[in-house]
């Protein structure tokens, strides 16, 4: 039988032979025409274009102008779409696109918010991590204060700021390039110190400053022109010379304060995409810029149509991390020591639990003795505090040292503590309670990380 069984396989086998050598031949055809066509014929596919901030702001608005004049005027045989992933001051947005596939078909356009981010301590990588594109447009800055304020001059806020300081209110994204406009700023009076907040964009930094939850906050050139008559008024431009189209804004280094500035958007691949897909892109940009409709309207936003290819923008770059690093950057938004409080807090609800199982009446004691199922109930306590005490150990070791998202881990931290509790409550009531519990984790923890990461401007797993 076993002998009449091997026939029939081997004969099988050579039978199907041939069919098997031309089936294998035939994919090896289709997958070197595949991979000869995924590495020739770039771009093939629609390449996905990451902002780090809310849609309506400066960078969206520029990265959709250069979009659109990409796809009217047929510079790409794709199209370049744009997803907005904003928060954690542009490192949420920043950090997919260098953790994305080095293939071409993820880009991320951000100003040098990336390199006030690594300065600052917000983010763990740079401009090291990232193969630089070009960069496109040139914008001055602008310091502004309501119309209403007192202050006339630059100099004026200079002195005031140091016979004060951290009394007046300057409206930041903290980390960000505004940010460092006035830490820079500081250095050029001594003594000066503002009382920095964490605002958001330029219409939230507007808002605060005419509505004097603000003192004094920066603006890109377009955005003061955007909101001047709604109430500021510059004190002055960071720039060489005065504008020609706002020559009654005089400039900080006439004003004896030498900080020249202008920010860039730059365009950015992951680190490793190949050089070819790299000059592509950066050649169709600066097609792009050259678009009559681009140039109208980067003169209505006082956008120089400015474009340094990647190879320059290495040496620009290079020249605005030592301008940001002459300035201390150190957080003064004081803020609580997660992991010292966690564990406090926990310890604290253990102390309490312990007493209660220590200091029960003697009669109640008496009573669980003769009781079979309350004599369980001393058992359950230290079983709690032994699951809690680990699971905090945990949660803070975690956090200290993982990138494991920090909302999935709160959610698993709380309902570990809350675990012991769940499983003694009567079994018709337990589906309930777990559900509830599930709920209030995922919500707290959302809102933890909401609280540090939008409006403390904390960057998180």
């Amino acid at each position: 039988m076993f002998r009449l069984l091997q026939y029939a396989l081997s004969n099988r086998l050579s039978t199907m032979m041939p069919w098997l050598l031309i089936l294998g031949a035939a994919l090896c055809v289709c997958i070197g025409c595949s991979d000869g066509t995924s590495t020739s014929a770039y771009p093939n596919r629609d390449i996905r274009l990451i902002v780090p901030f809310s849609p309506g702001g400066e960078s969206d608005g520029f990265a959709r102008l250069i979009s659109n004049a990409i796809r009217e005027h047929n510079l790409l045989d794709v199209s370049l779409y744009i997803e907005n992933k904003g928060g954690a001051g542009a490192t949420i947005g920043s950090r997919e696109v260098k953790d994305a596939d080095p293939d071409g078909y993820t880009m991320l356009i951000l100003h040098e918010a990336m390199m006030t981010a690594q300065v600052s301590g917000k983010a763990d990588y740079g401009p090291d991590a990232f193969t630089p594109v070009a960069a496109s447009g040139k914008i001055s800055m602008v310091i502004a204060v309501s119309e209403k304020s007192s202050f006339q001059s630059l100099g004026d806020l200079m002195e005031e700021s140091a016979k004060r300081p951290e009394q007046l209110i300057f409206a930041a994204n903290l980390g960000a390039p505004v940010h460092y406009a006035g830490l820079i700023l500081e250095s050029y009076e001594k003594g000066s110190r503002f009382r920095y907040t964490q605002t958001g964009g330029g219409a939230d930094r507007f808002a605060a400053v005419k509505g004097r939850h603000a003192d004094v906050s920066a603006f890109s050139f377009g955005e003061y022109i955007r909101y001047k008559d709604g109430g500021l008024r510059a004190l002055a431009i960071f720039a060489e010379e005065r504008n020609p189209k706002a020559q009654d804004i005089p400039t900080a280094k006439e004003q004896g304060y030498p900080f020249v500035h202008s920010n860039m958007h730059f365009w950015w691949f992951p680190k490793g995409t190949p050089q070819s897909h790299v000059d592509l892109m950066s050649g169709v940009i600066q097609q792009a810029l050259k678009v009559p409709e681009v140039q109208e309207t980067l003169d209505k936003l006082l956008c120089e149509p400015v474009f340094i290819d990647g190879r320059e923008m290495k040496s620009e770059i290079r020249h605005r991390l030592a301008s940001m690093q002459r300035v201390s950057a150190e957080d003064r938004t004081e803020l609580p020591d997660i992991p010292f409080w966690v564990g406090l807090v926990t310890l604290g609800c253990f102390a309490l639990v312990i007493l209660e199982a220590f200091n029960k009446p003697s009669g109640i004691e008496d009573q669980a003795s003769d009781d079979s199922s309350d004599s369980k109930s001393q058992p359950y306590d230290f079983k709690a505090i032994i699951i809690s005490l680990l699971a905090t150990a945990v949660f803070i070791a975690i956090v200290q040292w993982t990138d494991i998202p920090f909302s999935l881990v709160s959610i698993i931290y709380m309902l570990a503590v809350a675990s012991p509790m769940l499983v003694h409550i009567e079994r018709h009531r337990r589906k309930r309670a777990w559900v509830i519990a599930i709920t209030v984790a995922v919500l707290l923890s959302g809102i933890i990380h909401f609280v540090f990461t939008s409006l403390l401007g904390k960057q998180l797993p």
